[in-house]
């Protein structure tokens, strides 16, 4: 027989730990509306990741090809650059999709804005990375296509530079 000793103020910890899993997150800013605009731009966010990764080839984002391939015996060989329907618009609709929905949150509590906030650094991070691979793998042709192609909003310039802009002849 084990004789485990725990001291009071463990017991204390451990109720406490207890209680502040059961209670619900204090909300950091809530909609006032129904939300129903939220939950809109949340959906939006899932059709839009969903459907960018069949664009992209589904199977081979995921690994499945991959697999399949090895499983056949037959050697892999990376799909070829191409720029499939939103990406003739943006260059990462994908990302684009992840922040929609990592941001479209109806009640917004601090745990939730801190995961929000550090996905964002993390997909901004992940963005420069990925181009760096591509434009070794595509070279000159991936560069033309960042060039022209608006990173994740359909616009080629930032509102920073609309402000700029405006100010112009002042």
């Amino acid at each position: 027989m084990r004789v485990v000793h725990i001291g009071g103020h463990d017991l204390l910890l451990a109720g406490r730990a207890r209680d502040l899993a059961r209670e619900p997150a204090a909300p950091f800013q809530h909609v006032v509306d129904d939300g129903a605009s939220v939950y809109v731009l949340y959906g939006l966010g899932w059709v839009l990741v969903f459907l960018v990764t069949f664009m992209i080839n589904h199977f081979d984002l995921f690994g499945l090809r991959q697999v399949w391939l090895y499983l056949r015996g037959v050697e892999y060989t990376p799909p070829g650059f191409r720029i499939p329907a939103l990406y003739k618009v943006i260059r990462h609709p994908l990302y684009l999709g992840w922040l929609i929905v990592f941001w479209s949150a109806p009640t917004m509590t601090a745990a939730h804005l801190l995961f929000a906030m550090a996905t964002t650094v993390y997909i901004l991070l992940a963005i420069q990375w990925e181009e760096a691979d591509l434009i070794d793998l595509c070279g000159q042709v991936y560069r033309q296509y960042r060039e022209n192609t608006p990173m994740l909003f359909p616009w080629k310039s930032t509102p920073a530079q609309w402000v700029i802009e405006s100010r112009g002849d002042d």
